[in-house]
């Protein structure tokens, strides 16, 4: 039997309910969001990570994404690393993010 990983989504009532986000780009952001949770709240996977967890095309992903930062659900920042290229980061807004943390904060046990 393999190890069940527990995840958790916390995300903002108004993109829970965007009608216009597909299961898939919702489904992604669920992701994005439950990897946010570091001290920066931020997400560096990448588009092959997501492809490889989420069992979706690249172009899927490309699009969804480029959805989410278009509806200031997510934002991106690059950053160029000599040795590996570019590195993306993505990023909740920080209201919501400092909201996530207050209520984990609250209910920590």
């Amino acid at each position: 039997m393999s190890e069940l990983n527990i995840f958790y989504f916390q995300g903002a009532s108004e993109v829970l309910e965007d009608k216009e986000l597909s299961a898939i780009t919702f489904r992604l952001y669920c992701f994005i969001t439950g990897y946010c949770n570091n001290k920066k709240g931020r997400c560096f996977a990448t588009n092959s990570w997501f492809e490889e967890k989420l069992g979706i095309s690249r172009s899927t992903i490309n699009r969804s994404i480029e959805q989410l930062a278009n509806k200031d659900y997510i934002k991106l920042e690059y950053e160029n690393v000599e040795t590996k290229g570019t590195r993306r980061f993505i990023y909740l807004p920080e209201a919501w993010y400092r909201r996530f943390k207050k209520y984990e904060a609250a209910h920590a046990q």
